[in-house]
């Protein structure tokens, strides 16, 4: 169990990852990132995703609807 410090610095950590993955993938969608970078970065959701579940991060709906659904159709399909 984690202490609500630890918790609060778990949540922050996690925010910073969600908001640098979305970011990138905004960017390939505007052609800045190529297919390798991004299939990392779907490599990434997939691997972290289960983490943001656990600790409620999507649970206050803080971030962007269109990422949110990015992160469920990515963890439905296989690369």
């Amino acid at each position: 169990m984690l202490t609500p410090p630890e918790r609060m610095f778990l949540i922050f950590h996690a925010t910073a990852d969600v908001v640098r993955l979305d970011n990138s993938l905004f960017q390939h969608q505007s052609g800045f990132l190529d297919d390798d970078y991004v299939a990392y970065i779907r490599k990434s959701i997939r691997s972290l995703a289960p983490h943001w579940d656990q600790i409620g991060l999507f649970e206050p709906a803080t971030f962007r609807q269109g990422f949110v659904d990015e992160v469920r159709r990515i963890r439905a399909t296989e690369d």
